[in-house]
């Protein structure tokens, strides 16, 4: 944690970064999830994977009661790719157990959209990509899936069913994407450029 922020401090990014990729981060606790809503405040889209536990603490914060975050992400992003039958990232216990733990994370995302958009505070898009099959969604409908925010599966939307009004300034400045652990080569800020994978 002392790291991220550590780097973030040395870049100046804390006060324009607003995408933040945690797919490759297997375990992320509350305890930093509290810290990087804090060190960010113009954060509002996060990447996780469903089944590592980062993405179970992250949703655990978000719904904690009386949770009180300032910046509460706008666009959650769950990455199935390593749910696919022919990820070899999960060892075979593991990968029995991954598509339960994902599936849950589906539901608790739900709950949490639903919380979120009585609190006035409402998500505005929850995305699954590279999902395959239905063994993260079967069973739920797009209409469940896209109650309570706009729904992205693969690339296709499905807007709210009801129109909700949201307060409070739209971010201005341009998205740029942290992604941590740091693996990849970074441009320097003035280069004013953010990957695209996203």
């Amino acid at each position: 944690a002392l790291i991220l922020m550590d780097v973030l401090a040395a870049w100046g990014a804390q006060d324009s970064l607003t995408h933040l990729d945690m797919r490759w981060a297997q375990d992320c606790p509350p305890t930093l999830w509290d810290g990087l809503f804090h060190l960010l405040p113009r954060l509002t889209t996060i990447a996780v994977c469903p089944e590592w536990p980062s993405a179970t603490s992250l949703l655990s914060v978000l719904r904690r009661p009386g949770a009180h975050i300032d910046n509460s992400p706008q666009h959650i992003v769950f990455d199935a790719d390593y749910l696919r039958p022919t990820s070899t990232i999960h060892r075979p216990a593991r990968l029995a157990a991954a598509p339960k733990v994902a599936r849950a994370s589906v539901l608790t995302l739900l709950e949490f959209a639903t919380q979120a958009r009585h609190e006035g505070r409402p998500l505005e898009m929850f995305e699954i990509m590279n999902v395959e099959g239905d063994r993260l969604l079967g069973g739920l409908s797009v209409e469940l899936l896209s109650r309570d925010a706009d729904f992205a599966q693969n690339g296709r939307i499905t807007r709210r069913g009801l129109p909700i009004a949201t307060i409070g300034p739209m971010p201005t400045a341009r998205d740029y994407w942290m992604q941590f652990p740091i693996h990849i080569p970074f441009p320097s800020p003035a280069a004013r450029a953010y990957p695209s994978e996203l």
